[in-house]
């Protein structure tokens, strides 16, 4: 599915940094390797809206991020494994291993595990981001780092029945979002509900300094944040990347935030353009 791209008449495309998280993966039928990889539907999802997406892998150290981020008009805090819980000074409370399938509450597959790297990293880049005013948007996990990078805390396991995690047979639960009257994000998808694909184990339990909900489950779970000063800072705990062709309405989020990004977007030297186009 293609959008229209938002990008105005002589806008340059803007560079989105998007973390790559790290995996055991069978590839080219070796055996299994370390792979730094983001989904596909995430990069779709910024290319079909006029960005590029720019993956960075959380091998990288901050500092190496320092280095480069300045090429960057936009940060996308993609989906992941779990944050680890002594970022928000509290001890584990789940235990990854081998568990069956997604697990259960309080025991979860090894590849939900916490990385520890990829939490460093994407919280240096979070704040490395919001001193430049560039904007920030995450999805799932990503929204979780926001909050936690804010000061904020998470839920380490919800409680059972709220029907936020997928079913044991695959199934993955669709429900609505409420969004806030008065928020900002309300006013970018231009409705007061959508249906949203919602799939966590974890969830906001306090919201960091600065962050408000601008969404909520009908359980009243935090499903979307914005800040509370007006910077182009929104997370969403769905995955509008799964729900393109039947609940397109979050996608409007996407646009809007490749729109901000085009707008800061980093001016180029007309040299280096010219010799970087002979290569």
């Amino acid at each position: 599915m293609t959008a229209a791209s938002p990008i105005r008449s002589g806008q340059k495309a803007p560079v989105i940094a998007i973390v790559g998280g790290t995996v055991n993966a069978a590839v080219n039928f070796s055996a299994r390797q370390i792979v730094c990889c983001v989904s596909d539907a995430i990069l779709a999802l910024v290319r079909d809206h006029g960005g590029i997406p720019l993956v960075l892998p959380d091998s990288m150290t901050p500092a190496d991020a320092m280095q480069i981020i300045h090429l960057c008009d936009g940060l996308l805090l993609p989906p992941g494994r779990d944050v680890h819980p002594l970022r928000y000074g509290e001890q584990p409370a789940v235990t990854y291993g081998a568990a069956e399938g997604v697990g259960t509450p309080g025991k979860r597959p090894a590849i939900m595990a916490p990385d520890v790297r990829r939490d460093a990293m994407e919280i240096a880049l979070f704040k490395m981001m919001e001193a430049a005013s560039k904007p920030i948007l995450g999805i799932c996990r990503g929204m979780q780092v926001i909050n936690v990078a804010r000061g904020g805390t998470l839920i380490q396991e919800l409680p059972e029945g709220l029907g936020h995690f997928v079913e044991n047979d695959g199934w993955i639960p669709y429900h609505p979002m409420i969004l806030q009257p008065k928020s900002r994000m309300a006013g970018i998808l231009g409705t007061p509900e959508v249906t949203v694909s919602s799939v966590h184990h974890q969830g906001i339990e306090r919201l960091g300094t600065g962050l408000v909900a601008a969404g909520h489950a009908p359980d009243g779970l935090v499903e979307a944040i914005e800040d509370a000063e007006g910077a182009f800072i929104f997370g969403l705990q769905s995955h509008p990347e799964k729900t393109r062709r039947n609940f397109p309405q979050t996608e409007r989020l996407f646009a809007a935030f490749v729109t901000a990004a085009a707008d800061r977007s980093t001016a180029r030297e007309p040299a280096e353009t010219e010799r970087m186009s002979h290569v």
